[in-house]
């Protein structure tokens, strides 16, 4: 294939190499014998259906042509998206990025097809293409004239979605380069935004961040509320997921960022906000559903809050309500551990039962970066707890919550951990010191 400029060309050789007939061929690949006499004989453009037969036809790997499908189809072809959209497409499903980025370079010569770019991106997003998505939403980023520009703020959210993984220091970079943009979206996708950050954020321990995108969220959700029950075009509203969802939400995350700040009366008001969902307009299965789980986390959370305060008077009664909940066991294990440390009370008998519970679970339904946060604060609280005890086996779960900080980047909880065992080094230091001088003595 080094001396082939063309597709008819490729094609010609192949069937002089092979003593094939035109009719043969056609047998072959489908494709009529007069269209393959017209394509060899360079009368007809090929379309991406012919291509595909081709291909198949010559024994070819899928996508073979594509390079120079795309050589020729800016020749040969005016420019149409109902022909090229499709090729884009099937480039994006085999993965063929280097072919997307050649059609880009042709079509940016005309900024008006910005529009059909961004159409294109959401089609492949869509169907979980995600990095055939995330170039195209780049060229919209890049090129984008008209900074409001609602697809610009969207291109700029969906590379924000791309970009989020395990990773926290990545996480935390994404979400700063994109909230900018967070007032620019349509409120169907700010809401998921709000989300989104706010998760981000909890993850690295900024809670006024998270207090602050708490408000933000749950008024928006209520605005939007509002409004879908006066306005009857309201009612076609798309959001990702069901609105009490972002309502219950909004009041969750400002709870939680109260408590993390120890502002356990205020965030009992805030609890209060979701504990019952049930008056919420226009709830179907799926939100009846999400409503019982606000009801759930609410309940688990009054509990913590109580212990933070050290009532541990309902710590048996948290224990039982666990067992029919084990999903909330790692979450809830974190802060019954925290607040035992906290106030000196020893919880050995629970303890083995959280432990049990966490062991025999997977929860299903937490963002992954903060599921794996729990397991670190879970082990580091775990460790501070044992240490405090005597315990030898605390200094192997501060590494283990060590290993899983430089496992997702999280510095924060990495800075905690060499801190504490730099504590326990100097401790140990300092008793054999001791110990020395008492022998000397």
């Amino acid at each position: 294939m080094k001396d082939a400029t063309t597709i008819q060309i490729e094609l010609d050789n192949f069937l002089k190499r092979n003593g094939y007939t035109l009719q043969y061929f056609s047998e072959q690949s489908g494709i009529n014998v007069g269209t393959l006499s017209r394509i060899v004989n360079g009368n007809r453009p090929i379309s991406m259906e012919q291509l595909d037969r081709l291909t198949s036809g010559m024994g070819l790997e899928e996508g073979t042509l594509y390079d120079l499908f795309v050589d020729e189809f800016f020749v040969h072809h005016s420019l149409n998206w109902r022909r090229l959209r499709p090729f884009l497409l099937r480039c994006a499903e085999l993965k063929k990025h280097g072919c997307i980025q050649k059609i880009l370079s042709h079509l940016l010569e005309d900024l008006k097809q910005i529009p059909n770019i961004f159409i294109t991106a959401e089609i492949m997003y869509e169907n979980g293409w995600k990095e055939a998505a995330a170039i195209l939403y780049s060229c919209v980023v890049e090129t984008e004239k008209y900074q409001h520009a609602e697809r610009l703020a969207i291109s700029q959210y969906r590379l924000f979605q791309l970009s989020l993984g395990s990773d926290t220091t990545i996480n935390l970079r994404a979400a700063i380069q994109f909230e900018p943009y967070k007032n620019r979206l349509p409120e169907n996708f700010k809401l998921d935004a709000i989300l989104q950050l706010a998760n981000i954020y909890y993850t690295v321990q900024d809670w006024r961040k998270m207090e602050d995108l708490g408000d933000e969220l749950r008024l928006l959700a209520y605005s939007v509320y509002s409004r879908r029950q006066f306005k009857e075009e309201e009612s076609s509203f798309k959001s990702e997921r069901h609105l009490v969802v972002y309502y219950g939400q909004g009041y969750l995350i400002k709870s939680a960022a109260l408590e993390h700040q120890g502002r356990y009366e205020e965030a009992k008001e805030f609890i209060d906000g979701y504990a019952d969902l049930s008056w919420f307009e226009g709830l179907d299965d799926e939100g009846l559903y999400e409503v019982e789980k606000f009801k759930l986390f609410a309940e688990a959370n009054l509990h913590n809050i109580n212990l933070l305060m050290g009532n541990f008077e309902g710590l048996p009664a948290y224990v039982t309500f666990l067992m029919r909940y084990p999903n909330e066991a790692l979450p809830s294990s974190v802060i019954v551990l925290m607040a035992a440390n906290k106030h000196g009370v020893r919880i050995d008998d629970i303890l083995v039962q959280l432990i049990g519970l966490i062991d025999g679970c997977k929860n299903s339904y937490y963002h992954e970066a903060n599921y794996t946060n729990r397991y670190i604060n879970f082990y580091f609280q775990l460790a501070l707890y044992q240490l405090n005890s005597g315990k030898s086996e605390g200094l192997d779960n501060i590494l283990r919550s060590l290993e899983m900080s430089l496992n997702i980047n999280n510095r924060g909880h990495t800075l905690a951990c060499i801190t504490e065992l730099l504590k326990e080094w100097l401790l140990q230091k300092n008793d054999e010191k001791l110990s020395s001088l008492e022998g000397n003595s």
